[in-house]
């Protein structure tokens, strides 16, 4: 099983560490990602706190809520972090590290393609309009 959550890299100096007492307050300031630990070159961005039981927000969120804490979770990341393993993402700037995902109890939203459901999930690309790639 893959998991792919929004992390970001930041090389902010562990001084900021101080500036909020929990990981869950770090609020919309991603430029204080690094919060959570200097010798980490992935943190968990902000947005995705709501997934995390330890938040609030996890409370009214419907999607995966991990039980494991957000530091356990960048811990874990960056010890199976190789930047020769990052995938290309939509932009030069993003990014894409896949890992096994034997720490959470997240599951995978995933349905065995099979001869009698396979019609229902075989698409196809059409464009739209004049100015879009056709097939």
């Amino acid at each position: 099983m893959k998991l792919l959550l929004g992390l970001f890299a930041t090389t902010l100096p562990h001084s900021h560490k101080s500036l909020y007492p929990s990981v869950c307050q770090r609020g919309f300031l991603t430029s204080i990602m690094s919060s959570v630990s200097s010798s980490n070159s992935l943190v968990v961005d902000p947005f995705c706190f709501r997934q995390f039981a330890e938040c609030d927000k996890s409370k009214e969120y419907g999607g995966t809520v991990f039980s494991v804490s957000i530091n356990e979770f960048e811990g874990i990341v960056n010890a199976r972090y190789d930047e020769t393993k990052l995938k290309e993402g939509y932009a030069p700037f993003c990014k894409h590290l896949f890992i096994e995902n034997n720490f959470t109890d997240a599951q995978t939203c995933v349905l065995a393609i099979t001869k009698e459901n396979e019609h229902l999930l075989r698409t196809k690309y059409e464009a739209r309009n004049d100015k879009e790639v056709r097939t």
